[in-house]
């Protein structure tokens, strides 16, 4: 297992000057088994902080457990754990976070910044392009987040247990509620009835990011790293 720090992964940019279809971008992300990912767009959100309910995160994630997609060590007739085993299927649900993240949060930069575009263009007489964006940002906003999400609660729950690295774990959840509230502020204008004049009068603020399209980094590998640690201390813990 790796060392905890606090790497930080860079997920691959979908070129905003490509054309890409609306089923493209809202297409779900499979494993390379073909086994579904921990997204799901059932999660009811906190219209209030635009962030989906604690219950329905600690619920998804049980759900996920009992399928088998979140692994969990279980101890064989002895009372035995097979550490190879449980690092092996650790190591699958590190690789599949990372991938199924970047793969909504590419596609939600892309579909934000044509949003951008079109809801800011001087020249457009209607709103009906922004408007055709609008509904796709909001939709992949929520799986980024949801994704987002459970992964700091499983980073919570695991090491529960490891008072050695609290201090890791506050800043590791620093990190994620940074994000986390960006995700909260682009889904509140998203989700205004008035998006589309919002973002007219917003134009300036959200110049930044769309300059910075490409360089769409998150500090999930701290993340991904406490899990591990946690899995190896839970087993020990048991054994």
């Amino acid at each position: 297992m790796t060392a905890l720090n606090n790497q930080v992964m860079t997920c691959p940019a979908i070129d905003p000057n490509s054309t890409q279809t609306n089923d493209y971008l809202l297409q779900k992300w499979t494993s390379p088994n073909g086994g579904n990912g921990v997204m799901s767009d059932t999660l009811p959100v906190d219209q209030d902080t635009g962030l989906i309910t604690a219950t329905a995160i600690a619920g998804r994630v049980q759900t996920l457990m009992n399928n088998g997609t979140i692994p969990i060590a279980r101890p064989d007739e002895n009372g035995n754990y097979d550490m190879d085993t449980l690092m092996v299927s650790d190591g699958k649900l590190y690789s599949d976070l990372q991938s199924e993240f970047c793969w909504y949060q590419s596609r939600y930069l892309y579909a934000l910044n044509q949003f951008l575009q079109a809801a800011t263009l001087r020249q457009a007489t209607d709103a009906g392009p922004a408007n055709a964006f609008l509904a796709t940002t909001q939709t992949l906003n929520k799986r980024s987040n949801s994704v987002l999400q459970i992964i700091s609660y499983l980073a919570q729950s695991r090491v529960s247990n490891i008072m050695t690295s609290k201090g890791t774990i506050d800043t590791l959840n620093t990190d994620i509620n940074k994000k986390l509230a960006e995700l909260q502020a682009g889904y509140a204008l998203l989700n205004k009835n008035d998006a589309v004049l919002t973002t007219q009068r917003e134009m300036v603020r959200y110049t930044e990011e769309k300059n910075n399209y490409t360089n769409n980094r998150i500090v999930v590998w701290t993340a991904l790293n406490v899990l591990a640690l946690g899995a190896i201390f839970y087993v020990y813990q048991k054994a």
